[in-house]
């Protein structure tokens, strides 16, 4: 299974954009308050599994992982469980994992570029 690297681009974009004009949204009411930790929770989940991809297919050391952790819980701390989501995109970022993992020994020269084009996005992602 091929990996696309715009299609993760994408969703990240789209999801701290939203993120963030949710943030910015202003007079909010309950209905706004619920939406804004719906987005908090989603972008929590895509920040881990970015980070599980980071960590164990770019080699992105776990200094960094924390670091970059860290500044997501303080981005999206309207998320009232940061660390419960935190842990579901870790361990949903399994699959994509895999998915490298069967890429590379079924097409090298794909892994390759995949992992190039990933593990770019994802670095420069993680600078938050």
């Amino acid at each position: 299974m091929n990996i696309r690297r715009n299609a993760l681009l994408k969703l990240s974009v789209i999801s701290f954009s939203a993120a963030c004009l949710a943030l910015g949204a202003s007079g909010a009411n309950a209905q706004n308050q619920d939406a804004t930790q719906k987005l908090m929770k989603s972008a929590v989940l895509l920040a881990a599994n970015n980070a599980r991809v980071a960590s164990e297919v770019c080699g992105v050391d776990a200094s960094t992982v924390s670091g970059y952790k860290n500044s997501a819980s303080k981005k999206f701390s309207q998320d009232p469980s940061f660390a419960a989501d935190w842990d579901t995109g870790w361990k949903n970022a399994a699959k994509t994992v895999a998915s490298f993992q069967q890429m590379k020994t079924s097409s090298p020269k794909d892994y390759d570029e995949q992992k190039s084009a990933t593990c770019s996005d994802l670095q420069e992602q993680m600078k938050m």
